[in-house]
Formats: C-alpha cells, sequence, structure tokens
C-alpha cells in the first residue's frame, strides 16, 4: 500500500516538478530565447558599398569591448544611431546603413555584447550602459558640426533605444516593429511562464516612452507575426501626442524596407 501511494505521489507530482524546472532554466537562460547572437572572427573583413570605420569601445565595467560601425558620408545631415534586432550581427545589419546614406546620413550601428566581434556577456544593463556609452561616443565626434542625433531602434533594439532616449537629448526616435514591453510580447507567445517573477529582460519601452522629449516616430507591419502589430499600436497609444505611427499594410516582422509605403514613409520622417 506504501508503495502504491509513493508512486501516485510521484506521478501527480511530476507535472509540477517539471514545470518547476522549466521556470528555473527560462530564469537562468533566458537570453537564449530572446538573443540570437552569432559570432565573428576578430580578424574577419565587413563589405558595404559605403565608406565606414570600424570602432571599438571599451564598456564602463571594463568586461567588454564592443564593436560598431561607423558609416559617413559627405556634408552628413545627421546621424542615426542604430540598434538592430536580436539575430545575427554586423555582417548582416550594417547593410540596413544604406537607407540613412543615400539620404545623406551617418549611420552607427552597434553589436551587442556576445553578437559578432563584441566580447562580454548580456545582461539588461548592460545593454543599457553601452548604448550610452555609444551615444557619447557619438555627441563627442558630432560636437562641432552641429547635426542632429537621431535614435533608431529595430525590433529588441527597439527597447533599448527608447531607454537611451528617455536619458538623452535627440533629436528624434525612429521604432521599427516595436513591442510595448518584453513582458506583453512573451505572453503572446506563452502564458506559462511567470513573467513577473522570472524576466530579465523586462525592456519596458511604455515605462521610458513617458520620458522622451523628442517626437517619436513608429513603423510597424500588419503581418508582423514575430512582434504583433497591436504592440506596436500599445507603444504608440502610451506615447501620447508625441508619436506619429506609421501602419505598412501586409508587412512582416522582416521586410518593412521593401515597401515603398517604409520608404516613403522614411523620406517624410528624416526629412522634419
Amino acid at each position: 500500500m506504501r508503495i502504491k501511494k509513493f508512486w501516485i505521489a510521484v506521478i501527480t507530482g511530476l507535472p509540477f516538478t517539471l514545470y518547476f524546472v522549466f521556470c528555473l532554466f527560462f530564469y537562468f537562460f533566458q537570453e537564449c530565447f530572446l538573443f540570437l547572437p552569432k559570432k565573428l572572427d576578430a580578424n574577419f573583413k565587413f563589405r558595404f558599398p559605403y565608406l565606414y570605420q570600424e570602432v571599438n569601445l571599451q564598456s564602463s565595467d571594463n568586461e567588454a569591448v564592443l564593436n560598431n560601425l561607423w558609416f559617413k558620408v559627405p556634408n552628413s545631415k545627421g546621424v542615426v544611431l542604430f540598434f538592430h534586432g536580436n539575430a545575427g550581427n554586423l555582417a548582416r545589419w550594417g547593410s540596413m546603413a544604406q537607407d540613412f546614406c543615400r539620404r545623406g546620413f551617418d549611420v552607427f550601428i552597434h553589436d551587442y555584447r556576445t553578437y559578432g566581434k563584441s566580447t562580454g556577456s548580456l545582461s539588461q544593463e548592460n545593454l543599457f550602459s553601452d548604448a550610452q556609452l555609444c551615444y557619447d561616443f557619438i555627441k563627442k565626434q558630432y560636437k562641432n558640426k552641429k547635426v542632429p542625433i537621431i535614435i533608431y531602434g529595430r525590433s529588441i533594439g527597439t527597447g533599448v533605444a527608447t531607454y537611451l532616449a528617455s536619458k538623452n537629448e535627440t533629436a528624434k526616435l525612429i521604432l521599427e516593429t516595436p513591442y510595448n514591453n518584453m513582458k506583453d510580447l512573451i505572453n503572446t507567445y506563452t502564458k506559462l511562464i511567470p513573467t513577473e517573477l522570472l524576466l530579465r529582460f523586462s525592456l519596458p519601452s511604455d515605462e521610458y516612452i513617458a520620458e522622451v522629449k523628442c517626437p517619436v516616430y513608429i513603423l510597424h507591419g500588419t503581418q508582423d507575426e514575430t512582434v504583433p502589430y497591436i504592440l506596436g499600436k500599445k507603444l504608440a497609444e502610451r506615447a501620447g501626442k508625441k508619436a506619429k505611427f506609421y501602419t505598412i499594410q501586409e508587412g512582416e516582422h522582416n521586410n518593412l524596407a521593401t515597401f515603398a509605403t517604409y520608404q516613403a514613409y522614411l523620406d517624410r520622417i528624416l526629412a522634419k
């Protein structure tokens, strides 16, 4: 009888044990779910159609060397500080500079820790402090040129961009396929994770955007299955009158730049 009760206890308790293990795994390894970095050899040579300079910055905590690409055009109208999505590295994301360079803007694109040639380890605190380091570098480089600094975030980078814009002077904040916060984004995929307790990368753009002083421009596709369109709308609503929301009909998460409407909206935004 005791043996039977033992096995009943084991069987009935197994789902709870497995759930507990799953939650522990998510807490300690959530970087594996949220970030998909791809490393590059230190000697890797980037190839892009626009002139660029590699810039390596020592992190403020001295734990990491941060690799960045700085694209320059003659007589630039301003500089775009670009925070990319969660997959790949600068070998992929550097190509995004062309949309701004051909419109007369310099571009500074940052690779997060563990991405490409950047070293160190990921944390929300590190994402934010590294973004500030990039901003401070750019501000120093352009202090005598009196050109605007535009902060641009894409996908997961929108949380970093919004935080940075809430703490610094910037001419514009442009957000492509943003979420309002990481908790709501994860909850669109699964309700099983108690995100309030376990999420170490909350990236609450909806909190930070209230402190942003500059105009905010949000671009989102209606067919985005990675970051649902409704989350971008929620962020725009939280931003209030300082935000303009641009809908790309039929746009998905990774193809907005291929739409003529996106290019027309970008023309309009950068001309302001």
